[in-house]
């Protein structure tokens, strides 16, 4: 009986061992990860995404934030290399998301410029504002929060022959290509992934990939010493949006001071910023072209910021007015509604209301024109910008 008995455990820890030992199963490879590997596996997923298309809902704050307030926006971002368009949308307390009168489009490419007030019907563009790199209100849209957080980058965007266009110093893949990098041995669990933990030898910087899922960025440790500010990036939901390329559907930031970055002081006037963002759509290599190419409504004021004498109003546009009066209906009956309104309200009133005076001050001027022309109305097309082959400081119209 002894045999039998013994052949009865060989079955039952056969039966087991698929189960309980599998690294397929478990989703993981066997053996740890070496830097090069990581290196290369990080970047192979990097140039599978050529264009990036993501919807994100977010909600924040800062210490400019009143106490008790949650601000809460919208942000449309399409990446290409050496393209960008960024739209943001805010939510005021009592109106919808498409009657924010700060709806704002941004265009961008190497020399060339368009900011676009949808609400406003007013676009402002620029060749000599379009640099990344001196102009501090284009970060955001040349290096966005979806980029800063995943460490994605258009592969091929490197920035040669177009100042500005350079990938930041902080940028996930060019900190990865710094020899000096340190692999913590073993592997460490965030959030259920297995990751492997890389850090700069300062320990200034360190993050954690996912070796289960193509070395996604699971979760980044940033400190600024200058400033004395750590910066906590984590990134949760992950998805497979192309074969061996996995995007998170939620990620958090956190800016504060302290000890050592992660260790979130109770102290809310330590915590610089929090934000949370949660993807209401994404695809990925279908970007169509026309997504970075601004074109003008009827009725749209198109302002150049370097040649004052290239401005002019698109015809049409007779429904502008009725938005407007609509929009400003609702913030007058918010404003009439709350004592005191609620702050973000106060951001809006005034300058909802000197918009709606530019805009019927604009109409009527407009007119005057079209009739002392005969109206024969100067018809412009705003050219389309230009394309990568373009080199930076390229000539608008």
């Amino acid at each position: 009986m002894a045999p039998l008995r013994d052949f009865s455990a060989c079955i039952v820890l056969a039966l087991l061992l698929p189960v309980t030992a599998s690294p397929a199963d478990r989703g993981g490879g066997e053996a740890e990860p070496t830097l090069a590997q990581i290196r290369a596996t990080f970047a192979a997923a990097r140039d599978r995404i050529h264009s990036l298309y993501v919807e994100t809902e977010n909600e924040g704050r800062s210490l400019q934030t009143p106490k008790g307030v949650v601000r809460r926006f919208r942000s449309t971002v399409a990446v290409a290399p050496y393209r960008r368009y960024v739209e943001v949308l805010h939510l005021i307390p009592g109106l919808d998301w498409e009657d924010d009168p700060r709806w704002e489009q941004t265009f961008l490419t190497p020399g060339h410029l368009v900011v676009f007030w949808v609400n406003r019907r007013s676009a402002l563009t620029s060749t000599k504002a379009a640099d990344p790199s001196q102009n501090d209100k284009l970060k955001g849209v040349f290096y966005d929060y979806f980029l800063e957080c995943t460490g994605w980058w258009p592969p091929g965007e490197t920035g040669d022959g177009r100042p500005g266009w350079a990938p930041p110093p902080r940028s996930v893949h060019v900190v990865l290509g710094r020899t000096d990098l340190r692999l913590k041995g073993g592997l460490e669990t965030v959030g259920g992934s297995r990751c492997a933990v890389v850090s700069t030898p300062d320990g200034l910087d360190t993050f954690w990939f996912d070796v289960d899922r193509g070395c996604a960025l699971v979760q980044r440790h940033l400190t600024n010493p200058d400033a004395r500010l750590h910066t906590c990036y984590v990134n949760t939901s992950f998805r497979e949006v192309a074969p061996g390329v996995w995007l998170p559907w939620e990620l958090r930031r956190v800016a504060h001071r302290g000890r050592s970055p992660g260790e979130i002081p109770d102290d809310e006037l330590l915590v610089f910023m929090r934000a949370t963002s949660r993807v209401r759509s994404l695809r990925v290599n279908d970007v169509p072209e026309e997504t970075f190419h601004f074109q003008p409504p009827p009725g749209t004021g198109v302002n150049n910021r370097d040649r004052k004498d290239e401005d002019f109003v698109t015809p049409g546009g007779t429904d502008l007015l009725d938005n407007s009066v609509r929009i400003g209906q609702k913030i007058l009956r918010l404003h009439a509604a709350q004592s005191p309104p609620h702050e973000e309200q106060w951001g809006v009133v005034w300058p909802f209301g000197v918009g709606l005076g530019a805009v019927a001050v604009g109409l009527a001027a407009w007119l005057v024109v079209r009739r002392l022309r005969h109206g024969h109305t100067r018809r412009l097309n705003l050219p389309p910008s230009p394309g990568p082959e373009v080199a930076s400081g390229g000539h608008l119209g």
